[in-house]
Order: structure tokens, then C-alpha cells, then sequence
């Protein structure tokens, strides 16, 4: 995790990020995280959802744009297995913010 002016979160609807903080970073990040989200849209038709769970984790764990690129870059490689670990990931983060899941 590296420190960033930058935060990459999941987006109104799925398939779509929001990107939250300094300007110059968010124009900079902004088309490579586009090119990335085109590559899991090739990859997968699953890919909205991928990249909605993938950035609830990454928000979650505070990644820097680099390693969301390379996050979305493993998920295209295997978008099976990354959607299964990702929600697996983000359902844990829902949970606890509902109170808890292993009361």
C-alpha cells in the first residue's frame, strides 16, 4: 500500500470507478484505468461486476493507482478465479459494515 492523493472507488453503477482526490493525479491515472477496465471488459462478460468487487477491496485496503492497475491486470489474466476471490473479499467487508458477519 502505498501513499496516494488518489483514491480509485467503485462507481454509481457497476463497470463504472469514481475517482476521488488530487486533480493532476486523477488526470493522469484516469485513461490507464480505462484501458484496464476495457481489458477485463475483453476478458470477461463479468467484468463490471469484477471491477466493482475488485474496487470495494481496493478502496477497503486503500491501494495506490498503481496496484489497482495491477489488480485489474491479474483479473484479466483470470477472471474467474479473481471475481470468486474478490466478492469473497468484499461480501467480508459488507458483512462487517452490517454489524459483523461472525457473530
Amino acid at each position: 500500500m502505498a501513499n496516494s492523493d488518489l483514491q480509485i472507488l467503485p462507481g454509481s453503477r457497476a463497470g463504472l470507478f469514481r475517482l476521488r482526490g488530487d486533480r493532476a493525479e486523477a488526470d493522469k491515472w484516469g485513461p490507464h484505468l480505462v484501458d484496464a477496465r476495457e481489458k477485463l471488459r475483453a476478458a470477461t462478460p463479468q467484468a463490471d461486476e469484477l471491477l466493482t468487487v475488485l474496487l470495494t477491496c481496493a478502496a477497503a485496503y486503500e491501494f495506490a493507482p498503481e496496484d489497482v492497475l495491477l489488480a485489474m491486470d491479474a483479473a484479466a489474466k483470470d477472471p474467474e478465479n479473481a471475481l470468486v476471490c474478490f466478492s469473497s473479499i468484499a461480501r467480508l467487508f459488507q458483512d462487517t459494515a452490517k454489524g459483523g458477519a461472525n457473530d
